[in-house]
């Protein structure tokens, strides 16, 4: 498992653009394949066995999860007290990272952008096989810091209101960017 990373606490204006996130390196076990394989409901034979990739193959969850946590949260933006949220996700896959290999997790900050009630950022990543250096997958991320408190004004145990807003006709709505998605896979000859 990649060791645990605190955060740097930094202000949005010193949030560093082009600053070098990682590198972490991450083993893949059998087991992580079988447990993100469950809980994704795959019953998919090239977790479990041969692939056409050369050997038994982890989902790319299990390591893109740990890249949004440890790169994600490489800093913590300490003046949006509504916490962070990633919404956005460029993804470019090249080839699955096998069981009992390891791989290295890299990237970078791109920009930084200051909006009405949030502040953006975005980083780049990369996900390499450790011992050859082959490009697994690799893509960009774009989060929010959000200014408002967040959830945590309301008394302990009241559940949260789901809001609404009405929209007046003709009114564009204004929302977060939507989440894009691009999935390449090239096979192995």
């Amino acid at each position: 498992t990649p060791e645990a990373t605190m955060a740097i606490p930094v202000t949005f204006s010193e949030y560093p653009v082009g600053a070098a996130l990682g590198p972490v390196r991450l083993d893949i076990t059998a087991e992580m394949a079988e447990r993100f394989a469950a809980a994704v409901g795959s019953d998919g034979s090239w977790y479990a066995g041969l692939s056409p990739f050369g050997g038994r193959i982890a989902p790319y969850t299990a390591v893109e999860q740990v890249m949004l946590i440890t790169l994600g949260d490489t800093y913590r933006v300490s003046d949006a007290p509504g916490g962070s949220v990633q919404y956005r996700l460029d993804i470019a896959y090249h080839r699955p990272p096998l069981v009992d290999t390891s791989v290295e997790i890299r990237g970078h900050t791109l920009e930084k952008t200051e909006r009405p009630g949030r502040y953006q950022s975005s980083f780049a990543f990369e996900v390499v096989d450790a011992a050859h250096g082959a490009l697994l997958f690799d893509g960009s991320v774009a989060q929010a810091h959000l200014l408002g408190g967040g959830g945590g004004s309301r008394p302990k145990g009241e559940a949260r209101k789901p809001e609404t807003r009405q929209e007046e006709p003709g009114e564009p709505y204004e929302a977060l960017e939507p989440m894009n998605f691009t999935l390449t896979l090239e096979m192995m000859r």
